[in-house]
């Protein structure tokens, strides 16, 4: 007996998923047994080098907010759990439920190394069912082609390596990308529903209800008058906003302030000051020259890469996306320019899911495989990086 087939959305995006993934985590597993780390191993939650693979950087954060919740010390100086979202850190203790992380006689580490494991299955889940929905976004726009190639693009792009950790980004792009194509359909509470999971994940979530509002004009304008407002259009434009007022007034009843999740993010080293870390960078260059600031910085230059990218690709995500779409790319590029400068870029830009699509259909069918395989060999070198506690931000 056959066994059933899978939807053809979910058995296209199945090679770039399990391949991906895959070999991003063995590539992070043997260079943590070949190379090591740069000093002591910061956290461990198992002996085992694989079951502790994915405690790295800021998964140890989202296990705290999942095991602890939020907590807050009374100064914004401090690098607090405060400034990450709810949404993952809730989906990760729904599944350490399940592996028994809130169980009475779990020690500690047990639940941490329960949530984590949790979180990290999670996190690979959510990123399949998001290749699904750009999958299926992508094939309305150009078809079958241009779709699995867009997904293949994703999968493989460097920074794609957060895909395969306890982070956030999968569950940003699902949400995102679901809420896009739902609102494209006219299924507005559908979208309203993953619009109001895009405001919970990231803060730059709540910048989904300006490229929305485009679509929404858009569509008016070729429409004909009928004399009557769409009630669920306008919830799902403002489902992003909600959710981030409600949390936001979440954490003013534990903190006492507003905006605490923004605050907390300048002991990251992100603040609003563009012409700082553009002159430095500038000046650097001109004293030093290209070669020497490229071997000082080069996880900078990566991330600057990955900038670049994304700036020269506006204007054909405007011509094969629209609009709502380039626009959706620039407000999310810039504030990150903005806070941090180049500073995690690469990390941001891989959730920009029409960034991929206009790549696919933009560059020859011949061409594809290269740009794939060279994807895919810096993203081994990111993985290396993030995997052995070396910072690829």
């Amino acid at each position: 007996m056959r066994p059933p087939r899978l939807p053809a959305a979910w058995a296209a995006t199945a090679p770039a998923w399990a391949i991906s993934r895959g070999s991003v985590i063995l590539a992070g597993y043997f260079a943590v047994l070949l190379i090591g780390f740069p000093g002591r191993l910061p956290v461990r939650f198992s002996e085992n080098a694989f079951v502790n693979l994915p405690a790295r950087w800021d998964a140890t954060w989202y296990v705290d907010v999942a095991v602890n919740g939020y907590r807050w010390r009374g100064v914004s100086s401090e690098q607090q759990n405060v400034a990450f979202f709810p949404a993952f850190p809730l989906t990760m203790g729904a599944g350490g439920a399940l592996l028994g992380a809130y169980a009475p006689d779990a020690r500690r580490t047990v639940a941490h190394r329960r949530m984590l494991i949790a979180g990290w299955l999670v996190a690979l889940g959510t990123f399949w069912f998001a290749l699904v929905y750009v999958y299926r976004w992508s094939e309305a726009r150009a078809g079958p082609s241009a779709a699995r190639a867009s997904v293949t693009l994703l999968a493989a792009y460097p920074f794609a390596v957060f895909y395969s950790a306890p982070y956030s980004e999968p569950l940003y792009l699902l949400a995102v990308a679901a809420a896009f194509v739902h609102f494209e359909r006219a299924e507005w509470f559908r979208s309203a529903g993953w619009g109001f999971l895009v405001g919970l994940v990231r803060p730059n979530g709540v910048l989904l209800t300006i490229p929305l509002a485009l679509i929404a004009a858009q569509r008016r304008r070729g429409e004909a008058p009928h004399g009557r407002s769409d009630a669920g259009l306008w919830v799902a434009l403002a489902a992003p906003v909600a959710a981030l007022a409600l949390h936001s007034l979440y954490l003013h009843q534990l903190t006492g302030r507003w905006f605490a999740w923004s605050e907390v993010q300048a002991a990251w080293g992100r603040t609003y000051d563009v012409t700082s870390w553009l002159g430095m960078g500038l000046s650097d260059i001109a004293e030093h020259g290209v070669v020497r600031y490229v071997e000082a910085q080069p996880v900078t230059v990566l991330n600057g890469l990955a900038a670049a990218m994304a700036a020269a690709l506006l204007w054909p995500v405007m011509r094969t996306a629209g609009l709502p779409y380039a626009v959706f790319v620039f407000v999310n590029l810039v504030p990150a320019l903005a806070s941090g400068g180049l500073m995690s870029v690469g990390r941001f830009t891989s959730t920009l899911f029409p960034l991929f699509f206009a790549l696919a259909v933009s560059i020859r069918e011949q061409h594809a495989t290269a740009w794939i395989v060279g994807f895919s060999v810096l993203q081994g070198l990111v993985a290396v990086l993030f995997f052995t506690w070396r910072p690829p931000y």
